[in-house]
């Protein structure tokens, strides 16, 4: 080293303390002002959790107070109400006060019955020195008598002696008050329930102010009565002035006023305003602050020093530290050198230990050398287990043969995609395609083989699953030919009987209603009876007729928001003669919030009458059958529910079946088709809703169904044809249907009837209506609706007949068809409407 690079150098090595001691002084500056700015958030954090604990409390006794006052305020209301409340002086007034007393009696002084003259007439617990009492002149009992209205006091001297607030109510016989019903608070019970023996911190406790400033509890009972304005013994007058102000101000707040931490919670008793004041001496938390600062300090000179030393450590090692680096450098590139050595060996292993193919291979001896994880997945053989044996040991059979491709005499080519079978550890057998091959050394010498295997198992199965697939879809094709040819003739056939039974149930309802002369008492009785089993004919064919448009995917939703509780008492109407014949309980249970349900109106009510059907059906005399409706998060769920017969719960999953009856003796005494339950179901599934059943034999039944909130498309309907010259009765009277199938220009016509809207533009939609008749009741749908069904028709539109006494309406209905159309009076004679559809099919 020359003198010039000596010169160089000196200043640097020189400058290096100074550097490094003005770096120190700056980090220790640093600690001891983040020491200070940690102390003030520590005292101020401090501060202000014990400012909310006290907040927390203050609220917590407040609350307390008010929900006490408020309770006692409600039974007061109630015991004024109750009608054995009225008399004076009765022994009902008295059972009604020990009833009070006995579940108040936690913080209610007594109870009173008090006259209008301002006479306690009755007390329980009986204090001889109180009743009879003359308190007309408390200036609570005088404001009773003046507003007729519930009182609340404000702290007054009760007649026993001691402070208390009391709760009068009114009581009202007929329009005339008849003095009240009344309780007092013990000021006592209040303060040591929700106040006394609060301690917050050192010195810190709980007491009681009214709105104008007056004290009314303190721990220091001498301050009791005073106002905050007035000369105070606990505190100057500078935090009394404050806290008057706060309290003034009737909000929830805390605060330091001087030396003490403040927090007030005001609340309401009756029409005034209390506050619940906590004072703590700021000296409660104090000692924790100066412990924090000491240990802060303590904290901030040990850092100091450790960095003392450590500079210290690292300047004296800093030379030996640069020596250390070039030793480093030279046993990392060393160590580099060994692991990519090292790394392309274990690139090698996982590429081998990844292959999605089973792999090992074989030395000269066909000893396996290496065993992957998919061959150890394959075949349950563990690398620990193979590796070191025979190949034999996991191979045998054909694919044994020609391990790894090494034998005596070995081949020329590689085995490609050779099938075998293997069985693994566990003994199941899997079918396998293999290929091998020679390992050679750089002068082509033999040195083992390589094997790799797939499971084609599930391949091969999954072939002859499809060949068997494809068999089942035709099965299944013919299958759905069948049904739909079953569903189509059902719903033909169903047709085609309700339309002469329409007819018969319309003339019978003619005849009843004795249109064709007076009727025998006798005959009359037994015409009920057919009607009856008419009716229900009719229901079963509607069932039948409902049953197979769903089938056939023809069934469109008018989904809208129904009142559950409407729809449930209409449906319960329809069964009023078998349940009071019956003698049951019927009625409608709504919980809030499930009032409404997104539904198609007339699905909802034939799956309403079918679960009700079911419950009258199946309830003994004196029992009950109740619709229920509930919410459960996103759903309703809709209900009707008995103490019948019930149903063994091997039953369960059959009840739905079409047509499904129980084979049992109690239960078969009951009749029916099988179909209710059935068309429950398929209602519930086209809503997309579900099913749940609760029962048991002798413990009634609930079917429920869970309607989701949800909104979804209506379902399509298909066109379908009708066949021609079809005459359509939408909604109309028995007379009107026994009049137009009577008519001789009807004969050569298919008269149908739909019973709703829906219906109606089905059959419009399958073509070859030539004439449309509305019924009067079409003006309750509205003419939109049943124009927007008109207009459904396929091919030129049908002319209309419109049976209704309402001008309006058929003006609206002529304009919104577009079509040939006639009025005709909702009660029109025969001729009327012969002439009128003679005209229109002209």
């Amino acid at each position: 080293m020359n003198k010039s690079d000596t010169l160089l150098k000196r200043p640097a090595s020189g400058w290096m303390p100074f550097i490094v001691s003005f770096v120190a002084l700056a980090v220790a500056a640093g600690l001891v002002l983040h020491g200070l700015n940690v102390h003030r958030v520590f005292k101020e954090t401090l501060t202000k959790q014990f400012q909310d604990l006290q907040s927390e409390i203050a609220k917590s006794s407040a609350q307390g107070i008010e929900s006490v006052v408020a309770r006692l305020t409600s039974d007061m209301l109630s015991l004024a109400a109750a009608p054995r409340m009225q008399d004076i002086n009765s022994s009902q007034t008295m059972e009604l006060l020990i009833d009070f007393y006995r579940s108040n009696q936690d913080i209610a002084y007594a109870g009173y019955r008090m006259s209008n003259e301002g006479i306690l007439t009755d007390m329980y617990p009986v204090d001889e020195n109180s009743l009879y009492a003359d308190i007309r002149y408390q200036k609570h009992v005088v404001n009773l008598f003046e507003t007729r209205r519930l009182v609340i006091s404000g702290l007054f001297q009760a007649v026993e002696g001691f402070d208390a607030i009391a709760i009068h109510a009114p009581v009202f016989k007929g329009r005339e008050m008849n003095g009240s019903v009344a309780t007092i608070i013990k000021l006592d019970s209040i303060t040591s329930r929700f106040l006394r023996g609060i301690e917050i911190g050192e010195g810190g406790y709980a007491w009681l102010v009214d709105e104008d400033g007056a004290i009314i509890y303190h721990p220091d009972g001498g301050v009791i009565g005073k106002k905050l304005k007035d000369d105070h013994p606990v505190f100057d007058e500078e935090v009394c002035d404050a806290l008057a102000r706060e309290i003034w101000r009737g909000r929830p707040k805390t605060m330091q006023i001087g030396d003490t931490l403040f927090s007030i919670h005001p609340f309401m008793i009756g029409d005034r305003i209390w506050t619940v004041v906590i004072s703590t001496p700021y000296a409660a938390i104090s000692g924790p602050i100066s412990d924090h600062w000491r240990n802060m300090m303590i904290l901030t000179c040990a850092v100091l020093l450790l960095m003392y030393s450590v500079g210290y450590a690292a300047l004296k090692y800093s030379m030996k530290a640069t020596q250390l680096q070039k030793d480093k450098a030279a046993l990392e590139k060393e160590m580099e050198l060994e692991k990519e050595l090292k790394l392309s060996h274990d690139r090698l292993n996982h590429i081998i230990k990844m292959l999605p193919s089973g792999l090992f291979t074989v030395d000269t001896d066909r000893v396996i050398q290496k065993w992957n994880d998919t061959a150890e997945r394959l075949t349950g053989f563990a690398a620990e287990e193979v590796v070191g044996q025979r190949c034999s040991y996991v191979m045998s059979g054909a694919c044994g043969d020609f391990c790894a491709l090494f034998s005596p005499s070995p081949r020329t080519g590689p085995i490609v995609g050779k099938e075998c079978e293997i069985v693994t550890k566990a003994g199941k057998k899997i079918l396998v395609s293999k290929n091998a091959d020679l390992l050679r050394d750089a002068d082509g010498n033999v040195i083992g083989g390589i094997e790799s295997f797939i499971d084609i198992t599930e391949a091969k199965r999954a072939e002859e699953d499809r060949i068997q697939n494809i068999e089942m879809k035709k099965q299944i094709e013919y299958l759905e030919k069948m049904n739909e040819g079953k569903t189509n003739f059902l719903s033909m056939v169903s047709h085609e009987l309700r339309t002469p039974l329409s007819v018969m149930l319309g003339n019978l309802d003619m005849a009843q209603k004795e249109r064709y002369g007076a009727l025998p008492e006798k005959f009359a009785e037994k015409l009920k009876v057919v009607l009856k089993r008419g009716w229900q004919l009719n229901d079963l064919i509607d069932n039948l007729i409902l049953r197979a448009r769903i089938e056939m995917g023809a069934m469109g939703l008018a989904k809208r928001e129904l009142n559950v509780e409407t729809a449930a008492r209409e449906a319960l109407e329809r069964f009023r003669d078998e349940i009071e014949a019956q003698k049951l309980s019927a009625s409608v249970e709504i919980s809030g919030e499930a009032e409404w349900v997104f539904a198609d109106e007339s699905m909802f009510q034939k799956l309403l009458s079918n679960l009700i059907s079911n419950a009258v059906k199946f309830t003994p005399e004196g029992g009950f059958v109740k619709v229920v409706s509930k919410r459960a998060g996103k759903s309703v769920i809709v209900s009707v529910k008995d103490n019948g017969i019930g149903i063994p719960p091997n039953e369960h999953g059959k009840i739905f079946d079409r047509f499904y009856q129980i084979d049992d003796t109690s239960t078969r005494q009951y009749g029916g088709t099988g179909l209710g339950l059935d068309m429950v179901k398929q209602i519930a599934a086209i809503h997309e809703a579900e099913i749940r059943l609760e029962s048991a034999p002798g413990s009634g039944t609930e079917i429920s169904v869970v309607f989701t909130d949800k909104d979804n498309d209506e379902n399509s309907i298909p066109s379908e044809a009708v066949s021609n010259g079809t005459i359509l009765l939408f909604d109309a009277s028995p007379d009107i249907l026994t009049s137009v199938t009577e008519m001789p220009e009807t004969q050569e016509h298919n008269v149908i009837v739909a019973t709703s809207i829906d219906e109606a533009a089905d059959l419009l939609a399958r073509g070859g209506v030539k004439l449309v008749l509305f019924g009067p009741r079409t003006s309750g749908m509205g003419a939109d609706a049943a124009a927007a069904a008109y207009s459904r028709a396929t091919g030129p539109l049908p002319p209309a007949l419109i049976a209704t006494d309402d001008a309006i309406f058929a003006s609206e209905m002529r304009s919104r068809l577009k079509c040939r159309s006639l009025t005709v009076a909702s009660q029109a004679d025969a001729s009327s409407l012969e002439k009128a559809i003679k005209s229109l099919l002209a």
